[in-house]
This record gives C-alpha cells, sequence and structure tokens, in this order.
C-alpha cells in the first residue's frame, strides 16, 4: 500500500509488519547501550496495512510486536554479570506468561521455518489450528540491516493481535486455593526423537485429568542409556485434590492409568 506524499523517499509504503517499527525503536535505543547495561525489553501495539483484495482503503489488522535482546537482568550492584543474556526461552516465557494471564488456552509452540528468522531458530503459536504468530531469534542479516549495535542475538515475536484477544474469555472462574497438601511424582518417559516436549505434556495433561495441577519438565536426556532414535523427557507432576488428601493408592493409580495411555497414544515407556 503506497503513499500518494510520502514525508520521505523511504517512507512511500505502509507497513505490513510490526517488526519493522519495533526495531527502529530497537535500533534508535541501541546507541545507549552502554547507559542501559546493553538490554532491550520492548514491545508495540499498532496496525499494519494490507492491500485488500476489494475496495479503495487497505485492510488494517491489529499486531502485537516484542523484542529481546542483551543481559537478562538488569545490572545490579550485588549481581554483576550474573544471569546471562536472554535466549529463545527467555521470549517463550513471555508468551506463555501473556497467554495465561489472558486465560487463553490451547495454545501451542511448534518449529517453523520463517525469512526473517534465522534458519532452525525459529517457531509458530497455533491457538487450536489457527497461526496467532512467530517467534525466534532474528536473523542476522535483518539485524544488520536495521543497524541494532548489539554483539548479541535479537529475538522477537510478532502476533495476530485481533486472533489474541477472540479468544480472551470474556470472564473466567476462580477456583479456591485447595486446603489439602499435594503430592510431586517425578516420571522420566522414553519418546520418539522427534516428539515435541510440548506434545508430551499435553498427553499428560489429558491422561491425568483434573487432579494433575502441574507437568514441569525438568530433564532432557539422550545418550548411550537411550535406544537410537529415542530421548528421555523427565516431569515432575503436582497432584491434587480440592476436597481431600490423595492417599498413595491414589496417586499409584493416576501413574498407572497415565502410562497405559501414554503408551498407547504417543509410544511412551517408562524409564528404568
Amino acid at each position: 500500500v503506497t503513499l500518494t506524499n510520502p514525508i520521505s523517499s523511504d517512507r512511500v509504503a505502509l507497513r505490513h509488519s510490526l517488526l519493522a517499527s519495533v526495531l527502529e525503536i530497537a535500533a534508535a535505543n541501541s546507541r545507549f547501550a552502554d547507559r542501559i547495561g546493553g538490554r532491550l525489553a520492548l514491545f508495540e501495539l499498532g496496525k499494519i496495512y494490507l492491500a485488500a483484495e476489494d475496495g479503495v482503503l487497505p485492510d488494517e489488522p491489529a499486531r502485537l510486536a516484542i523484542l529481546l535482546t542483551g543481559a537478562r537482568q538488569p545490572e545490579h550492584w550485588r549481581a554483576e554479570g550474573a544471569g546471562g543474556v536472554v535466549d529463545f526461552y527467555d521470549l517463550k516465557g513471555v508468551l506463555e506468561a501473556l497467554l495465561e494471564g489472558l486465560h487463553v488456552g490451547e495454545a501451542r509452540f511448534e518449529p517453523a521455518a520463517h525469512p526473517s528468522w534465522r534458519p532452525g531458530h525459529a517457531a509458530r503459536l497455533l491457538l487450536g489450528e489457527r497461526q496467532l504468530g512467530h517467534l525466534g531469534e532474528l536473523h542476522p542479516l535483518v539485524v544488520e540491516a536495521f543497524e541494532l549495535r548489539t554483539r548479541d542475538p535479537v529475538f522477537a515475536a510478532e502476533l495476530d493481535l485481533d486472533l489474541l484477544l477472540a479468544h480472551m474469555p470474556e470472564s473466567h472462574r476462580v477456583e479456591p486455593v485447595s486446603v489439602f497438601p499435594p503430592v510431586v511424582e517425578d516420571l522420566a518417559l522414553v519418546v520418539p526423537q522427534e516428539l515435541a516436549a510440548g506434545d508430551v505434556a499435553g498427553a499428560l495433561r489429558r491422561a491425568a485429568g483434573p487432579l494433575l495441577q502441574q507437568a514441569t519438565l525438568f530433564d532432557l536426556y539422550q545418550g548411550s542409556q537411550i535406544p537410537a532414535g529415542k530421548k528421555s523427557l523427565a516431569y515432575h507432576l503436582t497432584f491434587q485434590a480440592p476436597d481431600r488428601t490423595l492417599t498413595d493408592r491414589d496417586v499409584g493409580r493416576l501413574r498407572e492409568r497415565i502410562l497405559r495411555s501414554l503408551e498407547r497414544e504417543i509410544g511412551a515407556q517408562l524409564r528404568q
């Protein structure tokens, strides 16, 4: 979508991605990298402009862009240099926290390819079967083109804000905190190499039902003790009932049900 009277020769077309805007802001701020400890954490909400199939005026869908680079934590007198630099999982965590805060469910991440992101370092975010957006490490050529003054990888995401808000419920039921103690079990599973950890966690939740409050991946192992083409994923499983204290027998039955279901659904085996 081009302008009849652009304000400058490099502003002839309306933006079709919010990434360009947030990258320009990041580039301007990167000139002061020494003052801010080389750390940038930015987001922008705005519209993009796409040529409409019919009519004179363009479509104006809303987008959300997020950018992270540099130190994981701001400089602090007690922890100089601690925490390292941000990586893909910091950005993924930001998006997971956003989805949880908006009570948007059915989201999943899967590997993807996109020309703006570094090959092998990108993913797409899905809501059901619809694509919410892309995220990952920006391609070095993109970082160079926007003249970001940083030696650290730059991570960014762009989401379809209209789709995100459409999946946000109008109300959310708050459940009371259970007064009964939780039971934490560790479960190590041998699964096919190509199977995503998120798919395993989803299968765990479906098999366990409402008594499973949390499934946290804490270990990934690949080595001589695991068959070729397999990997071991270990999870902390937190079980809790709202109306009673779970017994060892209750948890044992849940464990057996989970293992039978995972073997049938994803071919998982208990790691011995």
